[in-house]
């Protein structure tokens, strides 16, 4: 497969595309950021950069997460490969207990964040995936 520079959310099942999104939140639930459908009979492998900066009162911590993970698609039926690889490399005290992960929803793969209770947390993702099909 050739070599194809990166492109926003082409989502084609081709080396090199991306996703993105953003999201607030306020609490410690994991919520989706993005949803990308795999194409049947396909395996594909997400890295996921979270970066998020706290707004509420005058901090203005941040953090930043990295997540990994695989999926395979097949015949319509989505099972994770292995398990999420997360980290957090960089986190101000405050809003240290934010965690990255992934998870399925149906036939999507969802890149979810979880943030802080009681804080108001601006997240942003930026997400490259590869996908081998048939």
């Amino acid at each position: 497969m050739p070599f194809r520079p990166l492109k926003a959310s082409v989502n084609d099942g081709n080396f090199g595309d991306v996703l993105s999104g953003a999201l607030t939140t306020t609490n410690n639930t994991a919520t989706a950021v993005v949803s990308y459908a795999p194409p049947a009979n396909s395996v594909v492998y997400l890295t996921a950069t979270f970066s998020g900066r706290r707004t509420d009162g005058t901090s203005g911590d941040g953090c930043i997460l990295t997540l990994t993970c695989a999926y395979k698609n097949v015949a319509g039926t989505l099972t994770q490969i292995g398990s999420d690889t997360a980290a957090q490399p960089y986190a101000s005290a405050s809003i240290n207990a934010s965690a990255a992960s992934s998870g399925t929803s149906g036939s999507l793969v969802q890149l979810k964040v979880a943030g802080t209770s009681s804080t108001t947390i601006n997240w942003v993702l930026q997400s490259a995936f590869t996908v081998v099909a048939q």
